[in-house]
């Protein structure tokens, strides 16, 4: 699932990354999900959330697309201006050691436009 387009994470604000998680051309059940890590190459930062509904990492609404994950990290403080390539690994009961969905996840961070 690799990614082409850049996506913003706008330090600040509520803008949300969506992404759809595949195997085999079928999106994937996120309901035995418990835990996902979200982390930043060349960097120290790793974002987890073992809450699907109020973490910075979202998954498993009803109202979502079956697989449908949202990263709402624009208030995390571990987050500087630039551009990184991000890993995401999903854990569940089965998988203790956790699935790595995609290395190559390119993410902008941009500052908040209305800091002074």
């Amino acid at each position: 699932m690799a990614l082409f387009n850049e996506e913003l994470i706008w330090l600040g604000r509520d803008n949300t990354i969506d992404l759809q998680l595949y195997s085999n051309s079928s999106a994937i059940d996120l309901a035995g999900a418990t835990e996902m890590r979200l982390s930043l190459k060349n960097t120290t930062v790793i974002i987890t959330s073992t809450d699907n509904a109020a973490g910075i990492i979202r998954w498993g609404s009803t109202s979502w697309k079956t697989g449908e994950i949202r990263i709402v990290a624009g208030g995390s403080t571990a987050l500087v201006p630039g551009r990184y390539t991000a890993t995401l690994v999903v854990f569940d009961p089965t998988n203790s050691s956790g699935v790595v969905w995609d290395n190559n996840i390119p993410i902008r961070v941009m500052a908040d436009p209305l800091a002074t």
